[in-house]
C-alpha cells in the first residue's frame, strides 16, 4: 500500500518571484517584482527632484519627508493587515482625529498628564476598532459600508466633544515635545515609532501562524472555516489592531500640531492608507500583500509629494500620479486572472502543492485507494498556510458530465427590412441658442466704458460684472461700449473662460456656473468695490496693535489691509498670499524702517494667488498669531463662512483654529453667497467688519450671530 507524502504548505503570497538558491537573481526573486517596481520608481522620483533642486536628496529634506509620511505609514501597515484579512477601514482618519482630540483634552483635564492622555486616545482607538468589528462580524454588514458610516459617526464625536475647535496646548510638554521633535540615534522619534509598528507586524505575518491563518482567511474564507479556523477571532483582532494603531496615529499628530485637531488634520488620512495599501501589492479581495511593500509606497508617495510641493506644482496631482501607477500595476495581474479563467491565454506555470484526487469510479461501486496526481489549483485553491492548518481538500469527486446545449439556428425566412420614418427638419430659432434678447450693458456708468485707457483685468472685471447682471452679452455690445475691436474683447472673453467665470456661444458669452463654484481670479476681483475695500481695510488695520503677530488671509480685502500695514511698527505678519508676500517684500526691498517680518506658510498656489494644502496647514498649526484677519467669498446665516476651494476651506480652518481673535472683512456683495465647502460658522468669528450697504435684516442677523459687528459707511 503505497502512502501519499503530505502536502507541504506555501508561502505567503506577497507578489514575490520564486526564489533560486544562489546569485544575484535569488536576491531579486526575495525583494519581489511588484517591490522592485516601486523601487524603480522611487529611484526616478528622487532623481527627477534632485536633479531640480539639489536640496531635495539632503539629509534634512529626507528627514521631512519621512516625518511627514509617518502617520499615514502607520494607518497604511495596519490597512495592509485588514485588507489581507478581506476587510477594509475607511475611518482610520476619523478615528486618529478622535484620538487627537482625547490626548489632548485628557492631558488638560488632568493637570498635565501626557500618560493618562495617551493611554486614553490608545484605549479609545482599541475600543472603536473592536466595535467595527463586531458590527462587521455579529451584524453581518459589509466591511466598506460598516467603516464609512464609522467615518462619519467618529468625525461627528470629534466635533461634538470639541465643539468643532482644536483643543489644548501640548508644545511644552516634554513627553509631546519628545514625540514631534525628539530624535534617536539621528532619526525622529515618530520615524522610529513607524519603523517599530513595521517591523512588528511584518513578523506577525511572515513568522507566526497567527500571520499565515490571516493570509488563508483572506485567500479564501470557505477553506479557512473549513480548516477549523475562527474566522470572527482573527477579523475582530484585525479591526482592534487598526483602531490601537489609528489611535497612536492621532496621538502623534496631537504632539506635531502642539494641540487635539479634530478634523482638519485628519482627513484623507483613510485614502492615502488605502492608496499606499494598494499600491505596495495588496489585492483588494484580500490574501495577498506585505509590509514592505505598503512602506516603499508610503516613501515614494511622501516624496512625490514632497517634490511637487517645492517644484511649486499643485500637490493634488499626486492623487493623479498614484491612481494611474495603481492601474498599471494591476493590469499584469488582471491578466493572469483571466488566464485562469480559461478566457484568454494559456495558465500561468506557477509551482503549486501536490493534491490527493479519488479515481473516476461508477456510482455505489466500492472506491479503490485514493492517488496522488500533480493537478493545478483550483479558484477553490486555499491560501498560504502549513499542514493541518489550512486543511487542504483531501479529494474531489470527478467532473459532472457537460449537459446537452441547446443550439439556435438562424431562421431561413429573411429579415423584414427596417422602416425609417424621415426626421422632420426644424427651422432654426431666430435667437442663437443660449443668448435671449436680455437688457443692454448701457447700465454700466459711462464714465467707466468711455476711458480706452483701462487695463485688461480691469476692463474683464466690468465685463463680468455685466454678465453677472443680464445672464449674457454679445460681443458687438462690448465693442460698441468699450470702443475697442472685436479681437480685444474676444481676448477678453478667453480669458474669462480660462478663469471658469464665462462660457462663450455663437456671437458672445453667458454666465456659468452658481455661487458655490463661481470664483474669479485675483485680478478681476481687485477691480471690485475697490473704495469699499479701503474703507473695510482702514477699519481692520485699526485693530491690530503694534508688536502683535497678524495673520492675513488670501483676498484682495486683505490685500488692502496689508497695504495700511506697512506703517505699524514690530509687526510680524503671517499669511499664505502670495500677493501680499510681494506687497511686504516690495516695501521691504525700499528701504522703509516701519515694515512688518514676513513669515509665508508655503503650499500650493490656487488661481486666487492662496497658498494651500499640506504642507501650508502643517506650517500654520505650529503656529500661534494674535489676530487674523479673514476674507472670504461667501457668508450666510446658514451656511457661516464659505469658498469654493475645498483646499483653501481646509487652510483657513487652520487659521482659524491657530488665532486667537478672528476678524472677518466682507462687503455687502458676499451676503447671500453660498460657496462650495463652508469651513467655519458665525458663532467662531470674534469680530466682522462690514458696509452700511449690508440690508438691516442681515446687520441683525449677524450681530446676533458674531461677537461684534463693526459697520463702516459705503463708499459713494
Amino acid at each position: 500500500m503505497t502512502t501519499a507524502t503530505p502536502p507541504t504548505a506555501p508561502a505567503p503570497d506577497t507578489g514575490a518571484l520564486p526564489v533560486r538558491s544562489g546569485g544575484p537573481r535569488s536576491v531579486l526573486a526575495a525583494i519581489g517584482g511588484q517591490n522592485l517596481s516601486l523601487i524603480a520608481a522611487l529611484a526616478a522620483v528622487v532623481a527627477l527632484f534632485g536633479s531640480l533642486n539639489p536640496n531635495f536628496v539632503g539629509w534634512d529634506n529626507i528627514q521631512v519627508i519621512a516625518e511627514a509620511a509617518t502617520i499615514s505609514g502607520l494607518l497604511a501597515v495596519v490597512q495592509t493587515v485588514v485588507i489581507i484579512c478581506g476587510g477594509l477601514d475607511i475611518s482610520v482618519g476619523s478615528q486618529a482625529g478622535l484620538a487627537s482630540v482625547t490626548s489632548a483634552m485628557i492631558f488638560t483635564s488632568t493637570g498635565a498628564n501626557p500618560y493618562l492622555g495617551i493611554g486614553a486616545a490608545l484605549a479609545i482607538g482599541a475600543g472603536i476598532g473592536l466595535f467595527n468589528g463586531v458590527v462587521i462580524i455579529y451584524g453581518r454588514v459589509n466591511p466598506t459600508i460598516a467603516t464609512l458610516a464609522g467615518l462619519a459617526a467618529y468625525k461627528g464625536i470629534a466635533q461634538l466633544v470639541s465643539n468643532g475647535r482644536a483643543q489644548g496646548y501640548v508644545l511644552n510638554d516634554p513627553v509631546f515635545v519628545f514625540l514631534s521633535r525628539g530624535k534617536i540615534a539621528g532619526l525622529p522619534t515618530m520615524v522610529w515609532l513607524l519603523i517599530l509598528t513595521a517591523a512588528a507586524v511584518h513578523a506577525l505575518l511572515t513568522y507566526t501562524d497567527i500571520g499565515r491563518n490571516i493570509y488563508a482567511i483572506g485567500g479564501n474564507d470557505t477553506a479557512a472555516r473549513l480548516a477549523g479556523i475562527n474566522l470572527n477571532k482573527y477579523l475582530i483582532a484585525a479591526y482592534a489592531l487598526s483602531g490601537t494603531v489609528a489611535a497612536l496615529a492621532g496621538v502623534l499628530l496631537t504632539a506635531r500640531t502642539g494641540s487635539g485637531q479634530p478634523v482638519s488634520g485628519s482627513e484623507g488620512l483613510e485614502l492615502q492608507s488605502i492608496t499606499a495599501a494598494a499600491l505596495g501589492g495588496c489585492a483588494l479581495k484580500g490574501g495577498k500583500g506585505s509590509i514592505g511593500g505598503t512602506l516603499l509606497a508610503v516613501a515614494l508617495l511622501g516624496a512625490l509629494q514632497n517634490g511637487l510641493t517645492v517644484q511649486g506644482i499643485n500637490a493634488f496631482w499626486q492623487n493623479v500620479a498614484a491612481t494611474q501607477w495603481e492601474r498599471v500595476r494591476t493590469r499584469p495581474e488582471a491578466e493572469r486572472a483571466v488566464g485562469r479563467r480559461g478566457s484568454a491565454g494559456p495558465r500561468p506555470e506557477l509551482p503549486v502543492p501536490p493534491r490527493v484526487v479519488a479515481p473516476a469510479v461508477p456510482c455505489c461501486a466500492p472506491r479503490s485507494e485514493p492517488a496522488t496526481e500533480e493537478a493545478h489549483p483550483g479558484p477553490d485553491r486555499l491560501g498560504p498556510g502549513r499542514p493541518g492548518v489550512l486543511g487542504y481538500w483531501i479529494m474531489s469527486r470527478p467532473p459532472a458530465p457537460p449537459s446537452p446545449t441547446r443550439v439556435h439556428r438562424p431562421s431561413d425566412r429573411p429579415a423584414a427590412p427596417a422602416r425609417v420614418r424621415p426626421r422632420p427638419s426644424r427651422g432654426r430659432p431666430a435667437v442663437e441658442e443660449g443668448i435671449r434678447e436680455r437688457p443692454s450693458i448701457r447700465s454700466i456708468e459711462r464714465a467707466f466704458v468711455a476711458d480706452q485707457s483701462w487695463l485688461a483685468p480691469q476692463r474683464q472685471a466690468l465685463i463680468l460684472e455685466a454678465i453677472r447682471k443680464s445672464g449674457a452679452v454679445r460681443v458687438a455690445e462690448l465693442v460698441e461700449q468699450f470702443g475697442v475691436s472685436d479681437m480685444t474683447i474676444r481676448r477678453d472673453l478667453d480669458a474669462l473662460v480660462r478663469q471658469g467665470d464665462v462660457r462663450k456661444v455663437h456671437g458672445g458669452a453667458i454666465a456659468v456656473g452658481t455661487a458655490s463654484t463661481d470664483e474669479p481670479g485675483f485680478d478681476v476681483k481687485s477691480g471690485l468695490e475697490e473704495s469699499t475695500k479701503a474703507a473695510l481695510a482702514d477699519a481692520a488695520a485699526r485693530l491690530v496693535e503694534p508688536g502683535s503677530v497678524v495673520a492675513l488671509s488670501a483676498g484682495t480685502t486683505t490685500y488692502a489691509v496689508a497695504s495700511r500695514l506697512l506703517e505699524i511698527p514690530q509687526l510680524t505678519v503671517v499669511t499664505n498670499s502670495l500677493r501680499i508676500a510681494d506687497l511686504l517684500w516690495a516695501a521691504q526691498s525700499d528701504g522703509r524702517e516701519t515694515v512688518p517680518s514676513l513669515l509665508l506658510t508655503g503650499g500650493a498656489p490656487t488661481r486666487s494667488a492662496a497658498l494651500v494644502g499640506a504642507l501650508a496647514d502643517q506650517t500654520i498649526r505650529t503656529l500661534h498669531v494674535d489676530l487674523l484677519i479673514l476674507g472670504v467669498h461667501g457668508v450666510s446665516q446658514q451656511a457661516g463662512l464659505t469658498t469654493p476651494n475645498l483646499a483653501e476651506a481646509q487652510t483657513n480652518r487652520a487659521l482659524i483654529a491657530s488665532a486667537r481673535r478672528t476678524v472677518v472683512v466682507a462687503d455687502h456683495t458676499k451676503w447671500g453667497v453660498v460657496g462650495l465647502s463652508s469651513f467655519a460658522t458665525l458663532a467662531e468669528i470674534d469680530c466682522f467688519i462690514t458696509d452700511d450697504a449690508l440690508p438691516a435684516t442681515a446687520r441683525g442677523e449677524l450681530a446676533d450671530a458674531v461677537g461684534e459687528l463693526v459697520v463702516v459707511p459705503a463708499a459713494g
